[in-house]
């Protein structure tokens, strides 16, 4: 009975640490859009612009994550190499709530996962070329990323942060189209 009960607890510990760690970062999938709960970060920093209402912290980050690179710069499995996009919730803020600008923020994780679409994209034709040189592969995402960046500062600066609904909303069909686009180069579970 003793080893039953450790077993039990040791099972509801490996789910509770297992929830912790899905909780730190959240995959942009079509099904599920960020939500208020989602932002966790609980300081706001105090050299925040008054215009921001809240902050949306993403990243385009390759996988594996640990990748076996050899002594001449060539992937181990690269045909397994990808990107994708993920929303930080724990670095992540808000000071007000409302539909407009939660829309806002979702944005900016979509602009997020079409420039993931693009370096997947990228990487498959370099896959396919049987190409294994890591610097390759680094060289998409630097470009792309730095692109990315781009499109989210001038995405802020035509929406005026999302205040600017119309410019908002005509920003969401752009990239929205832009999904489709590269729709091929969803990320599959």
């Amino acid at each position: 009975m003793k080893v039953g009960g450790s077993l039990c607890c040791l099972w509801f510990l490996s789910v509770l640490c297992g929830q912790e760690l899905h909780s730190q970062v959240i995959e942009w999938e079509t099904d599920r859009p960020l939500v208020w709960g989602d932002y966790q970060k609980r300081h706001v920093p105090k050299e925040t612009d008054e215009l921001w209402a809240a902050k949306t912290v993403y990243k385009v980050e390759i996988e594996p994550v640990n990748v076996a690179v050899d002594a001449n710069d060539n992937i181990r499995n690269y045909k397994d190499l990808t990107v994708v996009a993920q929303f930080y919730p724990k670095k992540s803020w808000v000071t007000q709530r409302n539909d407009v600008l939660l829309g806002h923020e979702q944005l900016h994780f979509d602009i997020a996962e079409l420039y993931a679409r693009k370096m997947r994209y990228e990487f498959s034709k370099l896959q396919k070329a049987k190409v294994q040189r890591m610097d390759d592969y680094q060289e998409v995402w630097n470009r792309n990323w730095q692109a990315c960046r781009h499109e989210q500062k001038q995405y802020d600066s035509d929406s005026n942060h999302g205040l600017d609904v119309a410019e908002n909303d005509l920003w969401k069909t752009r990239i929205d189209a832009k999904l489709t686009t590269y729709l091929p180069f969803k990320r599959g579970k």
